[in-house]
């Protein structure tokens, strides 16, 4: 700690007054320290006083490394004196990689080209002094040049024309890049634009840019160099090479709608959920007025892998009176995702106090609430008993903001209605209050989502890579077939801790300096180590939200300091005694501390295993190469094609073929199909994976999940995996209750012919096929 807190205040500046060991100051040919500046950027001398120990070592390299010894000296400081981090783990047993700690990367290949870097940079005296090593004589010069460029990082350099000096200067470094513009104030500047009106994920390419005009450029075609020398094939830059896994190949025939990356569509829809809100606020006919509203969507927490584009798609439709029904020879309609809304009604003793007159009297606010957006607010809507389905598009008064053809699923709710269903009458009459399933799923879909929306929502405020880093996250984890054992919640509340408990490294925050965002990859790194190192077996995962595991009411009260600090002592203590009863995966949060809300169900302890291999698997390749998102397919033991042109997701695939329908989007929609609602929330893989796992006609009983597990990629994968369970494939005795999808085979047993009933797999497929109808191409089997 002593060493830690020495090596923090150090502030010696070895490139500007050189220090040296020797002591014998009677030698009058010892060389002194000015003279050693000239020839060497950095200096410290050894005890004979004729050695320069730094003599390789460049400026920026100094700054960079004595800067960063400070740095890292202050983070291990900060660490060790935070009683709420296992300082022992993050400081000796958490390794600090090059991949995982820095935001981006260049890479110069053929370093003999640096040899037109030396003519260029003028450095001839250089490479004699360095014994004719020009990659010693060259590299302090280009980082120089690099250093300078990339000083304040931004999309716009400018400089005031006064004095003029400076402005010369700034014209001679940035070469034809700069040019005199006018600005707002009225100031005329030397400025340097290099990107304007441009998606988020293309302003993180603004240091690529930086430095590849610095080092190079590009003039019609025929490469000049500007500074450095270095070719533009022998610069290699690393920072958002993931990007394209969350792009979406679609047509937008109107200009003013940018997808990127996701960013802008994630403002976008926002930005209608806002409008929304002022609107159901406003409302004045319902019988109750509407005390919160909170959207529970992941797209309102940034994190959907893909969210939705308005429903302006081009799509020929047959006739109906309420919905665009698509012809039967066209292609699937693309995904259109709804986006739900939890509205939270004022209390009233009016209410019922049994379930069943509860839920009609709800049915009738909904009802009542369809009514009046489509009678006074000419809205398309769809009602459901338990919510209503609104289409913010089409009215016939022109505002703006209702023109924006965004599906919204509004649920009215009422706290109370929690309490009824905990209660349970007992075989005398009693009443007693007990969580149930139906009591417990209601209370997080009302109670626990939305706080959890609004808390990551506020995550992603503070750091600007989150929202892409997460979203690559769930991509990895759809992309290996998992999404259905993994819920998003647990994805992202685990990407929330990479960001909120980010030791050893500094929080990958991407503060927005200028305008450029740091890259999200190093963030999807961290969240592959976490996955893959954590010991979900002996360790909950704590993730400190809002700072509430703190103790940032310290100064009150003794007592209330203890009371806080209990958190970081009593979750583990209690994780410990009751293991055996508690997830595989236990995530604690200030929300739920003891219970692990997202992760209860699943994963199970295959998933789980499964999960941890490919992160660790995905981590070692991703350091080396970016083939992480196609899954192996070997271990699997049936495959189920899909038919493509079925796929209302086909376009959000990994693997683009000609084959892949991509819609068009912004064409001009007549007023009539702008009346009604377009073919949302279809997803026939998911509907045909539900049937495959529960019986339609028994829903309490399992259909083929007793056989195998079921696999699928939902961003556009065209196949499903089946691996069947081992205890499945035992032979068992006849009965009643073990004759689904078997068959009768003998064996031999002392002598004796047995009859027993073993898996029929061939009928099995067959079933497959049949269910699947005309989503199903074909069912092979591997193993």
């Amino acid at each position: 700690m002593a060493v830690s807190k020495r090596i923090v205040s150090a502030k010696e500046d070895w490139s500007m007054n050189g220090i040296s060991l020797c002591r014998n100051h009677s030698d009058i040919h010892l060389p002194d320290l000015s003279e050693v500046h000239e020839i060497f950027e950095v200096v410290f001398m050894d005890v004979t006083g004729y050695v320069n120990l730094c003599s390789n070592m460049t400026k920026s390299l100094f700054y960079r490394v004595g800067t960063q010894v400070q740095d890292e000296a202050r983070l291990a400081v900060s660490i060790l004196e935070n009683q709420n981090v296992d300082g022992f783990t993050a400081m000796f047993m958490t390794p600090v990689t090059f991949v995982r700690k820095f935001d981006c990367f260049i890479h110069i290949k053929n370093l003999e080209n640096l040899q037109f870097s030396v003519n260029k940079l003028k450095q001839e005296n250089g490479v004699l002094d360095r014994g004719g090593n020009y990659v010693q004589a060259s590299i302090p010069n280009v980082l120089s040049l690099l250093q300078k460029a990339l000083d304040k990082r931004i999309t716009q350099l400018q400089l005031k024309l006064e004095p003029a000096q400076k402005a010369k200067e700034f014209r001679s470094f940035w070469g034809d890049k700069s040019e005199l513009r006018r600005f707002k104030d009225g100031s005329i500047c030397e400025a340097v634009m290099w990107m304007d009106n441009v998606p988020i994920c293309k302003k993180r390419h603004v240091c690529s840019k930086i430095m590849r005009h610095i080092l190079n450029s590009d003039e019609g075609g025929c490469y000049t160099t500007l500074h450095a020398g270095i070719l533009p094939k022998s610069v290699t830059y690393i920072s958002h090479q993931l990007d394209c896994v969350l792009r979406l190949p679609v047509q937008i025939k109107n200009s003013a709608i940018s997808y990127g990356t996701g960013e802008e569509q994630h403002q976008s829809i926002i930005q209608s959920y806002d409008n929304l809100c002022k609107l159901l606020r406003n409302l004045s006919d319902l019988p109750l007025t509407i005390n919160s509203i909170q959207g529970s969507s992941p797209v309102f927490r940034y994190s959907e892998v893909f969210p939705g584009l308005p429903s302006t798609f081009h799509c020929p439709v047959a006739k109906d009176d309420h919905h665009c029904i698509p012809s039967p020879t066209s292609p699937c309609p693309p995904w259109t995702p709804v986006m739900k809304v939890i509205c939270v009604l004022e209390g009233s003793g009016k209410w019922p106090d049994e379930k069943e007159p509860f839920r009609r009297l709800k049915a009738a606010f909904h009802i009542k609430l369809g009514e009046i957006l489509y009678s006074k607010h000419s809205l398309p809507v769809s009602i459901n008993p338990a919510y209503v389905d609104v289409k913010k598009g089409f009215t016939v008064v022109l505002i703006p903001y209702l023109q924006d053809n965004y599906v919204f699923r509004i649920e009215l709710a009422y706290l109370r209605e929690i309490a009824l269903l905990k209660m349970i009458k007992t075989a005398d009459g009693m009443l007693k209050m007990r969580d149930t399933e139906e009591s417990l799923k209601l209370e997080k879909e009302i109670v626990a989502l939305p706080k959890l929306t609004s808390t990551l929502h506020g995550v992603q405020q503070q750091n600007n890579t989150y929202s892409a880093a997460v979203r690559l996250a769930k991509r990895w984890i759809s992309s290996h077939m998992l999404c259905d054992y993994l819920t998003d919640e647990a994805v992202e509340l685990m990407m929330a801790h990479v960001y909120l408990h980010p030791q050893p490294y500094n929080t990958p925050h991407s503060v927005l300096v200028g305008f450029l965002l740091r890259s999200p990859l190093v963030g999807f790194l961290r969240f592959l180590y976490l996955l893959s190192h954590h010991d979900w077996k002996l360790s909950p995962l704590m993730i400190n939200l809002n700072n509430e595991f703190t103790t940032q009411n310290k100064f009150f009260s003794y007592f209330l300091i203890l009371s806080l600090e209990e958190d970081f002592t009593a979750i583990p203590s209690k994780f410990t005694k009751e293991r055996s009863t508690l997830p595989l995966m236990f995530i604690s949060t200030p929300y739920d501390k003891y219970s692990s809300h997202w992760t209860k169900k699943s994963p199970s302890s295959l998933i789980l295993q499964r999960l941890v291999i490919l992160a660790r698997e995905s981590l070692n390749v991703l350091e080396k190469q970016l083939q992480i998102f196609r899954p192996p397919i070997e271990d699997y033991d049936v495959i189920i094609n899909l038919r493509i042109k079925q796929l209302p997701r086909q376009h959000q695939t990994i693997d683009m073929t000609e084959n892949v329908h991509i819609p068009v989007y912004g064409v001009d929609i007549d007023e009539d199909l702008q009346k009604k609602f377009p073919v949302y929330e279809y997803d026939p893989v998911y509907s045909y994976i539900t049937e495959l796992r529960v019986s339609r006609i028994h829903p309490s009983a399992a259909a083929y999940d007793d056989n195998g597990l079921f696999f699928h990629d939902k961003y556009g994968g065209n196949m499903i995996a089946v691996l069947w369970k081992p205890a499945a494939f035992q032979a068992q005795d006849f009965k009643a209750s073990h004759i689904n999808a078997r068959m009768p085979k003998e064996s031999s047993e002392a002598n004796k012919t047995i009859v027993k009933f073993v898996p029929n797999v061939e009928a099995i497929i067959e079933d497959f096929r049949i269910l699947g109808g005309g989503l199903v191409a074909e069912g092979k089997t591997k193993n």
